[in-house]
């Protein structure tokens, strides 16, 4: 239609051909527009307003949209497969048959479901024979009452169905009370669709504990983490004590508590991190005061460790720190005999016992180290006394050397002499 204006009056020509491609270019225009907006929803996520446009086209009663609308029966999100199906469903385009036909065996049941209400909306004969090949399942009402209405509806264009007492669709009958006045079947129809809000991405992990923390703390001392992440003092004292003693016997079970110990320590900030573990804030004073403790328990252990090292290889331990001989029985509270050492020459040193102390008698003279061809120089049954002398001959004797050496005093072993000559 166009309008020019004569002598100051606007005169209405009517020219058909030129009013319907001037439609034509308009609607393409604006179909293109709304496709447009469409797919860019589409590529923002933005499903609300991709909806909205889908409605939209149905509302213009566009077939252009028929085209793009069928690709969007295979989109990811069931919203906008059952926003499209609907759509395809208002617009009564045939095209849009087979596609939808398609959209039946989606594994949604929602899709399947609006799809089939679609082919209903639409009332092409030629999806009749697929409709009734779909199989139908008590365990799905709204798909079994979604089939039964759309080939009714294919049938009977026009007419209002209506579900019988057995699942029949028969034409309703003079007396039978249409579907409108009765109370709504579960079947969703197109105005109740209404797409699900976008689900909110999940909240950040909070970082609570550094789970890297944990494990260095767990790497220099052993326990550490396991405090950090929240343990007690003895949680902590069990790795450590672990560790220790299992370097101590074979190295190999204290090397693996220790590496034991650090993931677990990581493993732990990680849980509290992901909210599975809830756990009191820890101080670093408390911290602190563990790592003292590793400290200072690692070093006695290390200790006593060096020290029964030390004594087993001396042969005996040192009364004043164990208090107990090496056979076991208790060292008597008395004054050790004495005896004094000579050197004769490279090989020979003279050994006198100049006094009981307070022992009432000491028998036999055993040199324990250097390490010597005869070691027992006196039988241990025969007895010492004052004033005696014992030569001690050896090629081990030659240079400055430690003189070690042990007898019975009043019937236990213990060192007579140890010294450097």
């Amino acid at each position: 239609m166009l309008i020019k204006r004569e002598r100051d009056i606007f005169v209405v020509e009517e020219r058909p051909e030129e009013n319907k491609k001037a439609f034509n270019i308009v609607n393409e225009r604006h179909f293109q527009g709304q496709v447009n907006d469409l797919y860019h929803a589409l590529e923002t996520e933005d499903l609300a307003a991709a909806n909205d446009i889908i409605w939209t086209m149905t509302i213009d009663n566009n077939t252009l949209a028929v085209e793009p609308l069928t690709v969007l029966l295979e989109y990811q999100d069931e919203t906008i497969q059952v926003s499209s199906a609907m759509a395809l469903g208002k617009l009564g385009d045939s095209l849009a048959v087979q596609p939808l036909l398609k959209a039946t065996a989606d594994p949604s049941e929602k899709v399947r479901l609006n799809a089939i209400m679609a082919l209903g909306m639409i009332g092409d004969k030629s999806a009749l024979s697929a409709l009734e090949s779909i199989t139908l399942t008590p365990e799905e009402p709204h798909i079994m009452n979604a089939v039964r209405s759309a080939i009714f509806k294919i049938n009977h264009p026009g007419e209002t169905s209506y579900v019988a007492a057995d699942g029949a669709v028969p034409s309703p009958p003079a007396q039978a009370v249409p579907v409108e006045e009765r109370p709504p079947a579960p079947i969703q129809t197109p105005e109740q669709v209404v797409p699900p809000a976008p689900k909110e991405p999940a909240p950040p992990i909070k970082m609570i504990k550094n789970p890297l923390l944990a494990a260095i703390a767990s790497l220099f001392f052993p326990g550490l983490g396991q405090v950090y992440t929240g343990g007690s003092y003895w949680q902590g004292l069990k790795y450590l004590l672990g560790t220790i003693f299992g370097v101590i016997c074979l190295i190999f079970p204290g090397m693996i508590i220790w590496l034991y110990g650090i993931w677990d320590a990581h493993k732990t900030a990680n849980k509290i991190n992901a909210g599975s573990i809830k756990i009191e804030k820890v101080s670093s004073g408390r911290l602190l005061l563990y790592a003292v403790l590793v400290i200072v328990i690692s070093f006695l252990i290390w200790l006593i460790f060096a020290l029964t090292i030390t004594a087993l290889m001396t042969g005996y331990l040192v009364p004043s720190i164990i208090g107990i001989h090496t056979g076991g029985s208790p060292v008597p509270a008395v004054a050790p005999p004495t005896f004094d050492v000579t050197r004769i020459n490279a090989t020979t040193i003279i050994i006198t016992m100049s006094g009981m102390g307070g022992a009432s008698s000491v028998q036999g003279f055993y040199v324990q180290q250097p390490a010597m061809a005869d070691p027992a120089i006196v039988a241990s049954g025969v007895s010492l006394s004052p004033g005696q002398t014992i030569t001690v001959t050896d090629l081990n004797l030659t240079g400055s050397v430690m003189l070690v050496a042990t007898s019975q005093v009043d019937g236990t072993t213990r060192v007579v002499v140890s010294q450097k000559v």
